[in-house]
């Protein structure tokens, strides 16, 4: 169907998509496209005070509304959703906001697109407790300690993403945590740094360091399972999700493998975007079975 002179789409994707048409004794008057009705030309809004005069409705240049990004979902999800997605992850994973102006995914934060993660609902002081009491039950020695963050934290930062980086979610309230496999990576590699220099050859000498995580065949008390359970890291408050960026000058020269390109400071910046939490306290629990915490006289761990 050819549109009315008075309809200027801008969208190309739009094409060939089903619409539903309202008219009035044969003229257009309305056509809704993915459940959203088309700007029209003539569009104008009345000026507060202006008695009967009236302008051309425009938009915000600086700061573009949602519908200017586009959203992937299937048409009878979109019939059904909320005015409102509280669950972060679910906004964050499920809603990716494509540009077709930059032909790529804009991170929430970015470009216009809001970035509010207050979690309505969540308690989380209620959340780490019931945490700590479910450990409790399991019969395990258990140690808890909070942290305070000093600045950004980013976890997750590598994780498949449709805007190249990631950010760990819970899967079920939205908010960002801590995995228990972060804590224990945390842990080890900052024991491996401030104690053995750096030398993971010289950590798996160690007997407390091989007990309390683990160690592979090499180490000095051969492969083995660690004895120190690391449960993951929950927020025990509120936590805010900003964006970071990383801009990187020299990217020719790190993505070169021929030593054709030499880190030279005449290359142009490429910022990367990426989601970090910052002013978060975290509630973190590490566990023991009863028969297996015993103390360890050999080494430097």
């Amino acid at each position: 169907m050819p549109l009315s002179s008075f309809y200027e789409i801008k969208d190309e994707r739009l094409n060939g998509r089903e619409c539903e048409v309202e008219r009035e004794k044969g003229q257009i008057k309305k056509i809704i496209v993915e459940g959203k009705e088309l700007p029209r030309k003539d569009a104008v809004k009345p000026v507060a005070g202006a008695g009967q005069k009236e302008i051309t409705a425009k938009t915000d240049k600086k700061t573009p509304p949602l519908d200017a990004f586009c959203c992937y979902l299937p048409q009878d999800t979109k019939k059904y959703l909320p005015d409102k997605i509280s669950n972060f992850s679910l906004f964050l994973n499920k809603m990716a906001r494509y540009s077709p102006k930059v032909k790529a995914f804009i991170i929430p934060g970015r470009d216009g697109l809001p970035l509010k993660t207050d979690f309505p609902g969540v308690k989380f002081e209620d959340l780490v407790k019931r945490k700590e009491e479910t450990l409790r039950k399991t019969g395990l020695l258990l140690k808890k300690e909070e942290g305070q963050t000093t600045w950004r934290l980013a976890v997750g930062l590598g994780g498949e993403s449709v805007y190249e980086t990631s950010l760990t979610l819970h899967h079920v309230y939205g908010f960002p945590y801590a995995p228990g496999s972060a804590v224990k990576g945390a842990v080890r590699s900052a024991i491996i740094q401030e104690i053995f220099g750096g030398s993971e050859r010289e950590t798996l000498m160690d007997v407390g360091f091989c007990q309390i995580f683990e160690s592979s065949a090499e180490s000095i008390t051969g492969s083995r399972q660690g004895l120190v359970y690391f449960f993951d890291a929950y927020p025990a408050t509120p936590p805010r999700v900003v964006v970071e960026v990383m801009n990187p000058h020299y990217s020719p020269y790190y993505q070169d493998t021929g030593a054709n390109f030499p880190p030279g400071d005449y290359y142009n910046p490429v910022p990367v975007f990426f989601l970090t939490v910052e002013n978060a306290r975290l509630g973190f629990f590490l566990g023991i079975k009863k028969e297996d915490n015993q103390r360890i006289d050999e080494g430097e761990v």
